[in-house]
């Protein structure tokens, strides 16, 4: 199983949880109006499940139905204890990375792409 994090034009996040190329569920929040999208409320339990969280199931819920998504990567960040968002050089949006990236435990939190590698890795077992 892997996530697929996705932001269109800084006001839509999308969720997904894939497994063996297939969608399993999708979260998808923000200003979904703006772009005749339509929000949804992605499977928590298979989220929670995929983050390696099951037993965080609540918690994240209360997350997902943030319509903020710039709260809602910090606070999943947090639950999480994952980078999920990293802004690029480019970025026009103003922010500040230490600000979204915080980690009240104080451990180091593990690289997204040695996460990918891992879950591949996996995958291929």
């Amino acid at each position: 199983m892997c996530i697929a994090i996705s932001v269109f034009d800084d006001d839509v996040l999308t969720l997904s949880v894939i497994k063996a190329g297939k969608v399993l569920t999708r979260h998808v929040s923000g200003d979904t109006d703006t772009y005749d999208m339509k929000s949804v409320l992605g499977d928590v339990v298979l989220i929670a499940d995929a983050f390696g969280i099951p037993q965080k199931t609540e918690d994240l819920k209360t997350i997902l139905e943030n319509e903020n998504i710039w709260k809602k990567f910090e606070e999943l960040e947090k639950l999480t204890h994952m980078i999920l968002y990293n802004p690029s050089q480019d970025d026009d949006k103003e922010m500040d990375w230490k600000e979204i990236n915080t980690n009240p435990a104080g451990k180091k939190k593990p690289d997204f792409n040695i996460l990918m590698e891992k879950f591949k890795n996996m995958k291929q077992q």
